[in-house]
C-alpha cells in the first residue's frame, strides 16, 4: 500500500462532510510524486447538519468514525452524548467532538500507526425521527491512485451498526429511567430521614409533655372517682325506689288493659249488630229502587209534538214574553242532539230572570248538527202558531 500525501480531502453531500488533512511537519520517509515528504498524522473531519427533509422532532443522536483492516472494522471515535465540545483520547489517537440535536462534529487525529494504515475509513451518522433510526454513511478508501469517495451500501456491517445503536439506545433509555427512579428513591429516603430526625426531636418534647399531662390526669381521676362513688350510692337508692314505683304502675296498667279488653269485646258485638241492620236496610233499599224503576214511565228520547211524522225533535230552549207566566218549549229537528234542557239563567240580552228561561247548551253549541228549527207560540197551553226553518 502507498501512503498518500494530500493537503485536503473532503466530501460534502446531503449535510455530511467527511475528509482529512495532514497536520504534522514530521517526516515518515514516504514521498509524494514530486519528492516531497508525506505527513505522519492525518486529521479526519466528520461533520453533519440536519437538512430540511426532516421534521422538527428529528435529532442527531450518534456520530462515529470506523477504520477497516482486512475484514475487521475498528471503532476509532464516537460522540453520543449531547455536548458543546469535549476532547479525549482513544487507541492513542487525539479526538475532539461535539453533538447537538441539529448536528455534530467529530475531529480525529490519527497517531496510531495501525489505524493510519487502514484500508477504508467510514463516518456514520444516526438520525432519530420518531421511532425510526436512519443511518447516513460516507466512506473514504485508501487506494494506490487516490483517496476516492464512495456512497455505497456497507451491507451487514451497517445493519449491525443500526441494530447495535438501537440496543445501546434502549439500554441508555433504560439506564436513564433507572437512574431517575434511583434519584427519586434517594430523595424520598432523604425526606424520610429528615422527617424521622424531626419526629425524634418532637417525640422527646411530646414525651415530657405527655408525662406531665398523665400525672395531672391521674390526680383529677382520683378526685372524680371519689365524687362518683358518693353519687353512685345516691343514684342506686333513688333507682331502687323508682323501680318499685314502676312495678306498681305496670300492675295498674295491666288491670286497665284487662278491663279495656272486656269493653272492646262488648263494643265489637254492638258493631256487628249494627252492620247486620245496615245490610238489611241496604237490601230493602235496593228492592225499592228496582220497584220504582219498573213502575216509572220511560220517556222516549225522540218525540213528535206536532204530529209531523218526525220523531227527532229535541227541546233547545224555552222562554216567555214576560215574567211570572208559564214557560213553553221550543224544539229543533236533527241528529245527535241531547234531550237534556238546562236552566238558561238569562235571556241573550241579560234582561230576564233565570226562572222563566231554559236552554239546551250542547244543542246550541253544536249548531252545525241542526237540520231544522221549530219556533212555536202557545196560548193557554195550546200551540197556536209555529214555523219550521230548514
Amino acid at each position: 500500500m502507498v501512503l498518500l500525501c494530500v493537503n485536503t480531502v473532503s466530501l460534502f453531500i446531503s449535510g455530511l462532510d467527511f475528509g482529512f488533512t495532514p497536520v504534522s511537519d514530521d517526516h515518515s520517509g514516504a514521498e509524494s510524486g514530486d519528492g516531497r515528504p508525506c505527513a505522519i498524522g492525518r486529521t479526519f473531519q466528520c461533520k453533519y447538519t440536519l437538512g430540511n427533509e426532516y421534521t422538527d422532532d428529528a435529532r442527531v443522536s450518534d456520530l462515529t468514525i470506523y477504520a477497516r483492516n482486512g475484514t475487521l472494522w475498528n471503532l476509532l471515535a464516537r460522540v453520543v452524548s449531547p455536548t458543546s465540545s469535549t476532547v479525549w483520547k482513544r487507541r492513542g489517537n487525539q479526538i475532539r467532538g461535539s453533538l447537538l440535536d441539529s448536528g455534530g462534529h467529530l475531529q480525529l487525529e490519527l497517531l496510531n500507526a495501525d489505524d493510519y494504515m487502514a484500508e477504508e475509513f467510514l463516518c456514520v451518522v444516526i438520525v432519530i425521527e420518531g421511532s425510526t433510526a436512519t443511518p447516513i454513511v460516507r466512506l473514504l478508501e485508501n487506494t494506490d491512485d487516490n483517496v476516492s469517495h464512495h456512497n455505497r451500501q456497507i451491507g451487514r456491517f451497517l445493519d449491525n451498526i443500526v441494530e447495535g445503536f438501537k440496543d445501546i439506545q434502549s439500554r441508555r433509555e433504560y439506564s436513564s429511567s433507572q437512574y431517575d427512579k434511583l434519584e427519586n428513591k434517594i430523595e424520598a429516603l432523604e425526606d424520610k430521614y429528615k422527617a424521622c430526625t424531626l419526629e425524634a426531636t418532637i417525640s422527646e418534647r411530646l414525651e415530657t409533655l405527655l408525662n406531665d399531662k398523665v400525672d395531672t390526669l391521674k390526680d383529677k381521676m382520683v378526685q372524680v372517682e371519689s365524687r362518683l362513688e358518693a353519687s353512685c350510692a345516691r343514684n342506686r337508692y333513688e333507682t331502687s325506689n323508682k323501680c318499685d314505683s314502676v312495678s306498681a304502675l305496670i300492675q295498674g296498667l295491666s288491670n286497665t288493659v284487662s278491663n279495656s279488653d272486656t269493653t272492646l269485646a262488648v263494643v265489637e258485638q254492638k258493631l256487628l249488630e249494627i252492620a247486620s241492620d245496615v245490610k238489611r236496610v241496604s237490601t230493602t233499599t235496593d228492592k225499592l229502587s228496582g220497584a220504582v224503576v219498573s213502575l216509572g214511565v220511560k220517556a222516549d228520547e225522540y218525540f213528535d209534538p206536532l204530529g209531523t211524522g218526525k220523531k227527532e225533535w229535541r227541546l233547545v230552549f224555552r222562554a216567555t214574553a214576560y215574567n211570572n207566566v208559564p214557560v213553553y218549549p221550543a224544539y229543533i229537528h236533527g241528529s245527535g242532539i241531547p234531550t237534556q234542557v238546562e236552566l238558561g239563567c238569562k235571556q241573550f240580552n241579560h234582561s230576564l230572570p233565570c226562572m222563566n228561561h231554559y236552554r239546551n247548551r250542547q244543542a246550541i253549541d253544536n249548531w252545525a248538527n241542526v237540520d231544522e228549527v221549530l219556533f212555536a207560540v202557545y196560548v193557554k197551553d195550546e200551540m197556536v202558531k209555529y214555523i219550521i226553518i230548514i
